[in-house]
This record gives structure tokens, sequence and C-alpha cells, in this order.
């Protein structure tokens, strides 16, 4: 079985608002939902740092992951990289794997218009979309058009490495899991952007970690956004590869295996 390469998302949280405003965008939402479909395929694996659990050393787990990863994403825009720790941290352990020969991608994207000073510490990276025009110069189809190229032209990085580091290494094998049933079959919900629902997914997401949680109920009233609070929290993790799930099942349910 191939290898997979593993993205690591570098990003600015003042670029991921919890709630919008006027024209304020979710960059990293925007982002990763391009992401996600090759991901899902099984063409990469993605981290962000809202994967951590609770409690995590979090400098030491981005180190890790910094280290450990095959394509190094950065969404570059004023607050990024105005970044202390985005600029030595991340950055600079980035241009150390490179100088030592790693077999490392680098995929700047320009989110939004950012000063001279801020480009130079990048621009080297070749950033896209080309000619350095940020993508919050460019309408939403154009926006979405050059977002789906690169989704495309990193897919080919990660495939390209992914060859370049050989099969994976033959895990031990597994009780049989029942049947994977994709969650496509998810009820349909007209949200774009799911707000405010950050606690509820970090309860999700803890509830996952704990090997003692079996079940958990989302209890309200018709219309208070169940559905789409399961569908996204279920769309991250599919883009993270279930987190070692053996089996999910997407419905009015949710089992794990």
């Amino acid at each position: 079985m191939p290898s997979q390469s593993t993205i690591f998302i570098s990003y600015a949280h003042d670029d991921e608002p919890e709630t919008p405003r006027g024209e304020e965008v979710r960059w990293l939402s925007f982002v990763m939902k391009f992401l996600r479909p090759a991901a899902t395929s099984g063409g990469f694996t993605m981290w962000v740092d809202r994967q951590m659990k609770g409690g995590a050393a979090w400098e030491k787990e981005i180190e890790e992951k910094l280290r450990a990863c095959d394509i190094f994403v950065l969404l570059v825009s004023p607050s990024s990289m105005a970044s202390t720790f985005i600029i030595e941290t991340e950055i600079r352990i980035v241009r150390e794997r490179q100088t030592a020969g790693d077999d490392l991608g680098v995929y700047p994207l320009l989110l939004r218009p950012t000063p001279k000073a801020g480009l130079e510490r990048v621009r080297d990276f070749n950033l896209r979309p080309k000619d350095a025009k940020p993508f919050s110069a460019y309408s939403l189809n154009d926006r979405e058009q050059h977002m789906s190229e690169a989704a495309d032209e990193i897919a080919v990085i990660a495939a390209a490495i992914a060859e370049r580091k050989g099969p994976a290494a033959p895990s031990e094998p597994k009780a049989q899991a029942p049947p994977f049933v994709h969650i496509s079959g998810l009820p349909e919900t007209g949200y774009e952007q799911l707000v405010g629902r950050d606690a509820e997914l970090k309860r999700l997401d803890e509830a996952w970690s704990d090997e003692r949680t079996n079940v958990l109920s989302l209890v309200a009233e018709g219309g208070a956004g169940k559905s789409a609070l399961v569908n996204e929290w279920l769309s991250r993790l599919q883009a993270d590869s279930y987190r070692g799930g053996d089996c999910v099942l997407g419905g009015r349910s949710i089992a794990r295996a």
C-alpha cells in the first residue's frame, strides 16, 4: 500500500474568525474545503492546530508535526506575517528542513493584501495565486477557481512525495470491521459556514478521543442545527482520516468501531 503525504496548514487565528463580520472570510475553512476531496480519497492527510487535544503541550506538538509533515501550506496575510510564532518557529523549522535536504513541499497561499515586508519573507516559495494577487481581490467565482487549481496542484505534489517515500510499512492485521459507509448519506443542511459552535465541536472531539465514551446524544428542538453540527464535525474528521476510527457510519446516528 502506498504511503500518504501529510499536509501541515499554518494560519493566523485572525484569519479564521469565529463570527465573520461584513466581508470577513473564514480562510482556513475556505482552504480546507477545497483540499478535502483529495484527502477523502486518500491522497493525503491534513493537520491543523485545532486537532490538538485539550491540555496538549501545544508548542511541542506543533514542532513535532512540522518536522514530520511532507507539505507545509502557509496561509499568508498581514496577520500571519506579523505572527512571531509563525515567523520565528514555523517558517524557521521549514527552512531548516529544506537546508538539510528534506523532501518537503512548501506551498504559500496569499489570502489578503500583505505589505512587502511580509511578502519578502515568503516570496521565494512561489506564492499562489500567481502574480501575488490575493484571493480576496477576486470575485467569489474566480476565487474558488484559483483555489480549485491550487488544490489540484497540492494533490499532485502530495502524490509525487508519497511515490518517493515508497510503500507504507505493513500494519498489524485488524479484526474485520463492519462495512464503511460514506458520510454523503447525511441529511442535507443549508449552511455554508458553521458559526458559534466551537464549544460543541470541541465536545465531540473530546468524546471521540475518550475511550470511556460509547454514546453521545445531541438533544435539541427541531431546526436547532443538530444535523449541521454533526455534518461539520464529520467533514473535519473525514479530512483527518477519521483519526484512527475503524468504521464511521453517517446518517441520523453515528457509530464508531
